[in-house]
């Protein structure tokens, strides 16, 4: 009896607790990683060791030297082993990988004595968010995964988001299910919008891509699973969230459905109730299309978000009253993938929970409906809003904290350092069910030092001192001679107290006028004395004769010099129309307007990305002339007007050459054109009306070129 009584104690233990099946290493693709770094790299670590657990479990790194003289590096997962490594080129050999480039010296520094190093970290390193999917990889093939998959191993991480392809899946559901092709084209969204389309935010808008795009999506996504798996690396596909086509209601008159409200000015969508038969039939069918497609169970972590941004309502109000719609829901999910795959976790966004109108009950009805153990929350905007403390630690359920930090994919400068570190200690310490840390960015290829500084974090036992950090991060990132490695660590100091010292209750998307639609009142806020600006631009080019080759130093600089061209444009010259045209001089107008477009066209040359490869990118996905169009026409409303009518206005802007010279300079332009034209009575809301008429729908049409200086 008592033996029966601790082996119950014991399963009710064990079911509580979080368990991701780890996918087998291929030794070949572990060696590729390796293969793709410089030669001298694999002669630094001729004894590398991995464990082989089939769960994820802490991350532990282990090097050291043997009697001979060799290093020996030992590692809980194949990732860990790459995160050593990064870890030892970054501290030892002055090279770094980033996502945007690669930096190598020659070599690692001599190491005198012995050499002991310990890294430690919690069982999950998470990278993932839906809508990086149409902020920075929509348009990525295999050339540009293959890195980035190698650059994920050698940070870490080993759980990733892989919604790709997923709508090739669902069209050959609602097929079987008989709703017309023609009407499932309706319903699905262009390429960059997608990520809408599967959190339930939105349907249809840019068009449906045809079928051929679709499949290349599905067969590029089981590219990039087969190589997470190979590597370790847990992906996590799609499961059913109740989001539907209205079509659905043509062939199920009897289901029940409900309308979402509508999100940013698009038609709402429609979601089927968690307690009608069809949904689990749904569910069950998605599964067996996707475990046919994969070829079975790839991993037991799944995703699914039916509530981000998208609050259900009821008879045209929020859905405060019936409350049961939240644990019905979460326990319709989960009971939708649980009998496809009896390990099932649930992997969601606690970003849901981030909407005002989620009470304590109603997250609590949402997250107690699943049984613990089997959901995984992403503690999403960890760093500045955390949810665990306000919801209870999530009522037990194991969470992930992630930084997020950046809004829509644009480039700005900024962040902070310091609160990174605070706030995931601060996690650390007082929520026993955190189990990992995560990066969950909308956009990439921006502010990569707060990243890097993240996943450094997570690998801590203690708050990372900055100022070491950084001497560390500058002299990798630009694989820097000792002798400038001081400068460098003056620079980078210069830098984390000035764009990466941001104050909490600054705006975390910063807005910044230049590439808003123009008005009479704009000026760049910064959160720091703007006397700065020369000392940068002295502390980076007093360093170009010694690291100008470096293609890093280059995109930095490149940064610095463009954030200090828009502080001139905004707070300077702009600031003379505005004041020109309150004074009633015409004369001063014009030189003033004529001074600003000179400086947006030079603006224009300081960036690290061009339009019009992207552009190029975004055709060559298309089957034909009228998609490669289309693809063309996302692309750019996405960049600009995030809607056909402007819904979501210069959001996810973007400073791209071709971009500033070819928009965001002609609404300047047309803007002092219509001053002029109005002396003393500029009427906004006229301009408003031409300018969407005459620049910014023409744009997105394709009717007017890309300028480029």
């Amino acid at each position: 009896m008592l033996l029966t009584s601790v082996f119950l104690l014991l399963h009710f233990y064990l079911s509580d607790c979080l368990e991701v099946i780890a996918p087998q290493l291929d030794p070949n693709a572990f060696q590729g990683v390796i293969n793709r770094l410089p030669a001298w790299v694999a002669d630094e670590f001729p004894d590398i060791r991995i464990g082989s657990s089939k769960v994820l479990r802490k991350g532990t790194i282990r090097i050291s030297m043997n009697t001979d003289g060799q290093k020996v590096l030992i590692a809980e997962s194949a990732v860990d082993a790459l995160y050593g490594i990064h870890y030892y080129l970054r501290n030892y050999c002055a090279s770094s990988i980033s996502w945007d480039g690669s930096s190598f010296s020659n070599g690692c520094d001599r190491v005198d004595g012995d050499l002991s190093i310990f890294l430690e970290s919690p069982p999950i390193r998470f990278f993932g968010n839906p809508v990086t999917y149409s902020y920075s990889f929509v348009w990525w093939k295999w050339e540009q995964w293959e890195p980035f998959i190698d650059w994920l191993a050698l940070n870490g991480f080993n759980m990733f988001l892989t919604p790709l392809g997923q709508d090739s899946i669902w069209r050959d559901v609602y097929l079987e299910l008989g709703i017309p092709k023609a009407a499932i084209d309706h319903w699905l969204a262009g390429p960059p919008f997608q990520a809408w389309q599967w959190m339930g935010n939105l349907q249809s808008l840019g068009g449906s891509p045809s079928e051929q795009f679709l499949r290349k999506q599905l067969d590029l996504n089981l590219k990039i699973v087969n190589r997470l798996t190979s590597l370790g690396i847990v992906p996590v596909l799609p499961t059913f969230d109740g989001i539907v086509p209205d079509a659905l209601f043509d062939l199920f008159p009897n289901a029940t459905f409900r309308r979402n409200h509508s999100w940013n000015k698009f038609n709402g969508t429609f979601a089927l109730s968690p307690t009608d038969p069809l949904f689990q039939k749904i569910a069950r069918l998605y599964h067996k299309k996707q475990q046919a497609f994969y070829g079975g169970v790839v991993s037991n972590v799944y995703s699914a978000d039916p509530f981000i941004e998208n609050f259900p309502k009821q008879n045209g109000k929020l859905h405060h009253h019936s409350e049961s719609i939240f644990a019905q829901t979460a326990h319709a999910v989960f009971d939708g993938c649980r009998h496809s795959d009896p390990n099932c976790v649930w992997l969601v966004q606690g970003w849901m929970f981030q909407n005002e109108a989620f009470t304590a009950k109603m997250a609590k009805d949402f997250l107690t409906a699943v049984p613990k153990g089997r959901l995984l929350v992403l503690d999403s905007f960890g760093d500045q809003t955390p949810l665990y403390d306000r919801f209870n630690n999530f009522w037990g359920h194991q969470f992930i904290w992630c930084f997020l930090h950046n809004f829509g994919g644009s480039l700005q400068m900024h962040g902070n350092l310091k609160r990174i570190g605070k706030a995931w200690q601060q996690a650390r310490l007082s929520a026993p069910n955190l189990i990992g840390g995560g990066l969950v960015m909308e956009g990439i290829h921006q502010n990569y030092v707060l990243y890097q500084f993240a996943i450094d974090t997570f690998w801590s036992p203690n708050r990372l001192d900055v100022s070491e950090w950084l001497y560390t991060f500058g002299r990798s990132r630009y694989s820097a001679p000792r002798r400038v490695t001081p400068a460098v660590h003056k620079l980078w100091t210069l830098l984390s107290e000035t764009f990466y010292n941001q104050p909490p209750t600054t705006d975390e998307h910063v807005p910044v006028f230049l590439y808003n639609r123009p008005n009479m009142d704009g000026r760049i806020k910064y959160w720091f004395s703007t006397s700065l600006f020369p000392r940068m631009v002295t502390a980076f080019t007093s360093l170009n004769a010694t690291l100008w080759g470096n293609e890093m130093f280059r995109r930095d600089y490149t940064d610095i010099l463009r954030e200090t061209i828009q502080y001139t444009l905004g707070n300077r010259l702009i600031l003379r129309v505005y004041e020109s045209y309150a004074i009633g001089d015409g004369e001063e107008l014009e030189k003033a307007c004529q001074k600003m477009d000179d400086t947006f066209e030079l603006l224009d040359g300081t960036s690290n990305f061009d339009l019009r490869p992207i552009l190029q990118a975004a055709r060559s996905w298309a089957s034909s002339e009228e998609e490669a169009n289309r693809f063309e026409r996302n692309t750019k409303m996405l960049f600009t007007l995030w809607g056909p009518k402007g819904e979501i206005r210069d959001y996810a802007h973007r400073e791209y050459t071709g971009l500033i010279s070819g928009y965001y300079r002609r609404r300047w332009r047309f803007f002092c054109e219509s001053l002029l034209d109005a002396r003393y009575h500029f009427d906004q809301k006229k301009y408003d009306e031409e300018v969407f008429e005459f620049i910014e729908k023409p744009f997105i049409e394709n009717q007017l070129e890309i300028l480029i200086p």
